[in-house]
């Protein structure tokens, strides 16, 4: 029973912020020695390397979110939606057909919708995420490369 309670509380104690941080610090702390070790050409050459994959991923994001931004703004999430349901209702009145078929097409047509949606979110947190990792890290090697050149003076 001990034994329980002392795992249940580690589980607890994983998603504290306590515990986090002290992840995020050895995580940095590895990160930099790893840095440190580096020439300084390679140092430059993985700046470089970071800032034009945070530029793209930054110009990616910028295209996705505005295309998003514009969508909602016009509206076409709902015109789109709107169209399948008159064509559904088209259908119906053309082949007589019971409308609980069309309540269930109407329910996979909203399904995904809310889905799309869902995804489209996902997708937009993942580029985020992606693009604080790729800056979090620019900073650490411009960090470490003044660190050395101010140790080279």
């Amino acid at each position: 029973m001990k034994k329980n309670t002392t795992d249940l509380k580690k589980c607890l104690m994983y998603f504290s912020r306590q515990s986090r941080e002290e992840r995020a610090y050895h995580k940095y702390t590895n990160d930099k020695l790893m840095l440190e070790k580096l020439s300084i050409n390679r140092l430059k050459f993985q700046l470089i390397t970071l800032k034009t994959k945070y530029e793209y991923k930054r110009n990616v994001c910028a295209i996705f979110l505005g295309t998003i931004l514009l969508t909602i703004l016009t509206g076409t999430w709902g015109t789109v939606f709107d169209l399948t349901r008159k064509i559904i209702e088209y259908a119906v009145g053309k082949a007589n057909v019971d409308p609980l078929l069309v309540k269930g097409w109407t329910l996979i047509i909203l399904i995904f919708f809310i889905t799309a949606t869902f995804l489209i979110f996902i997708t937009a947190l993942s580029f985020m995420r992606t693009l604080y990792q790729l800056h979090e890290e620019i900073l650490m090697v411009e960090d470490v490369l003044k660190a050395k050149k101010e140790d080279r003076k």
